[in-house]
């Protein structure tokens, strides 16, 4: 989880943007945006917006109506109208002001940690859901549709496939609020998450899936918290019943953990998975860990410990 602040930039100059790229990139993620792409879904996980262009009054206005809890820090440049809104903090070009300006206005320690939880959680369930959301507004019956029954018949089946996505959502959050919560390490963990895997399970029963479960003879010393290994196995079940190609997935347990391999689909949205986080979280308070890679259409994923 990359919890460094978010900061998004306003320029109108390439030198300004080099400048800061160069003065701020050790201390948090610099964001540049055009005003064009400027929209509510870019300002909610900002920490700061860094405004320097020429006239930067109308873009403050809209920054301030908009998100009123974001800090707004504007840079004047010889060339700058000198027009901000007298609440909003101005410094000048210089390097090290500005650089001192922008830590003071960062979140650090601890609140940091948490809000760069909180914002993973809030972009994941974003992005699990925008998808089902576009897709019913898209085919939403138009009032001068009402004589078309082709246009009621595919929303009534649209609404009814992604009616089940978010049942599906539901039930996965329900399944990780259930879990176990003493996590205390037991042998066997990582043979007992791949034979898990291999179990279908009642929930994902509405498209096959066969998980081949390999157990290496040194995986039945590896402890690791037992209790919850049906619940990360289910998870990742459900993210394998949506992102995988074939129905087919191989789960290995080593000493090291666990490795699951599968052929990953294109799918719209998929750069993160609501289950994978889920189980992520649940193997939080132990000592392991879930790691995602692909390769050339394989996709990988590893629960270890350390």
């Amino acid at each position: 989880m990359d919890s460094a602040p978010l900061v998004l930039a306003f320029s109108d100059s390439a030198a300004v943007r080099e400048t800061l790229s160069v003065l701020l990139e050790a201390d948090c993620r610099l964001d540049f945006v055009g005003l064009d792409g400027l929209t509510d879904r870019t300002l909610t996980p900002a920490d700061l917006a860094l405004v320097a262009v020429r006239h930067p009054a109308r873009l403050i206005e809209h920054l301030t109506r908009r998100r009123p809890e974001l800090p707004v820090l504007a840079i004047r440049s010889s060339t700058s109208a000198s027009s901000e809104p007298a609440r909003v903090p101005t410094v000048t070009l210089d390097p090290h002001v500005i650089r001192s300006a922008v830590l003071q206005r960062l979140p650090r320690g601890p609140e940091a940690e948490f809000r760069a939880a909180v914002r993973r959680l809030a972009d994941t369930l974003h992005t699990e859901l925008a998808y089902p959301f576009a897709a019913l507004r898209s085919l939403c019956p138009r009032p001068s549709d009402d004589a078309d029954a082709y246009c009621k018949l595919m929303f009534a089946t649209i609404l009814r496939e992604q009616a089940v996505l978010l049942e599906r959502l539901l039930n996965e959050t329900d399944r990780f609020r259930a879990r176990p919560r003493a996590v205390i390490g037991a042998p066997r963990f990582a043979a007992a998450l791949c034979l898990a895997l291999a179990q279908p399970d009642e929930l994902t029963a509405e498209r096959g899936l066969l998980c081949r479960c390999v157990i290496e003879p040194d995986a039945t010393a590896t402890a690791g918290p037992v209790a919850i290994a049906p619940l990360i196995a289910a998870l990742m079940r459900f993210h394998l019943q949506r992102c995988s190609a074939p129905p087919f997935a191989e789960a290995r347990a080593t000493a090291a953990g666990m490795v699951l391999r599968y052929t990953a689909r294109k799918l719209p949205n998929t750069s993160t998975s609501w289950p994978l986080l889920l189980a992520a979280l649940a193997l939080l308070p132990s000592t392991w860990h879930l790691a995602c890679s692909a390769k050339d259409g394989v996709q990988t994923l590893r629960v270890r410990s350390g």
